[in-house]
C-alpha cells in the first residue's frame, strides 16, 4: 500500500475500495444532474418572466390606447352635445320668430281689415 500511495499516477481514490467509488461517481452524477435541471428550471423561469414583462408592457400600451381613444369619444360626444344644445336653441329662437311674425302678420291684418272696415263704414254712412 505504500507503494500505492507515493505513485505519482495515483489518484486519492485508489485507496477506495471500488464500490465505495462507483457510489461517489453516482452521487456525483446526480448530483451535476440536479444542477443542471435547477438551472434549466431557472433558465424557464426567467424567460417565463420576461415573456411575462413584456406582455405587460403590451397590456399597458394597450390600456393607454384605449384611455387615449376614450379621452378622443368623449371629446367628440361633448362636440355633439354642444351641436345638439346650440340646435335646440336655435330652433327655440326660430320658433320664437315664427310666432313673434304670425302675431306680427295677425296684427297687421286686423289693422288692415279695421282699417278696411272703417273706409266701408264710413262710405254706407256717406251713402245714407
Amino acid at each position: 500500500m505504500a507503494h500505492i500511495a507515493s505513485s505519482p499516477t495515483t489518484s486519492p481514490t485508489s485507496s477506495i475500495p471500488h464500490s465505495e467509488r462507483t457510489d461517489h461517481s453516482n452521487s456525483l452524477s446526480e448530483f451535476r444532474t440536479l444542477i443542471a435541471i435547477d438551472a434549466n428550471t431557472y433558465l424557464d423561469h426567467k424567460e417565463n418572466v420576461r415573456l411575462m414583462q413584456a406582455s405587460m408592457a403590451v397590456l399597458t400600451a394597450d390600456v393607454a390606447d384605449l384611455k387615449d381613444q376614450m379621452v378622443a369619444h368623449k371629446a367628440t360626444l361633448d362636440a355633439v352635445y354642444e351641436l345638439a344644445q346650440a340646435s335646440m336653441d336655435n330652433s327655440e329662437r326660430i320658433k320664437e320668430s315664427i310666432h313673434l311674425a304670425i302675431d306680427k302678420i295677425r296684427d297687421d291684418a286686423c289693422a288692415a281689415m279695421r282699417s278696411e272696415f272703417a273706409a266701408l263704414k264710413a262710405t254706407l254712412l256717406e251713402r245714407k
